[in-house]
């Protein structure tokens, strides 16, 4: 009987869609197209993938008991995240520390986009219902900060 696991060959994050395609004997690529049109347009393909990454055991992993299996994959989310977190620091040092070529114009355009992604993701989760009325002094505020970093490396 095939059993759900978290795919070890077939992974962007955590393998989480690449065993739901085993699993169900899909294209792994459209499983991950349900879970980010389910993540953009209600949120619940986050907190889904963030769920099976937690309660799903790996591939090929050996468990004693469910809490240890459970306890193991919240260690490795947490040790992905730090992961993710080191390389995205390291990318914005060495994008900043060499701001003045022309092509990195478009990480401001990138940062902005994520902040607004980030803002759309919370507010579809109800945790920002406030954010109606300030998205826009957020964006107002983005906008004189690259203005100012702009003029201050003409001057």
């Amino acid at each position: 009987m095939n059993t759900l696991t978290r795919s070890a060959s077939d992974r962007v994050i955590a393998g989480v869609c690449g065993g739901l395609a085993q699993y169900f004997r899909m294209d792994p690529l459209l499983v991950r197209i349900l879970f980010l049109i389910f993540g953009i347009m209600t949120g619940m393909g986050v907190v889904a993938y963030l769920l099976l990454w937690v309660l799903v055991p790996a591939e090929h992993a050996t468990f004693a008991t469910r809490d240890e299996m459970v306890r193991q994959n919240v260690n490795e989310m947490r040790e992905r995240a730090q992961h993710l977190g080191r390389e995205a620091g390291d990318a914005v040092d060495n994008t900043w520390s060499t701001s003045r070529e022309i092509g990195n114009r478009f990480l401001y355009v990138g940062a902005a986009l994520v902040v607004i992604g980030l803002i759309v993701l919370l507010r579809n989760l109800g945790l920002l219902v406030w954010l109606n009325r300030l998205w826009p002094l957020a964006l107002i505020a983005l906008g004189v900060l690259i203005l100012v970093n702009r003029a201050k490396g003409q001057a």
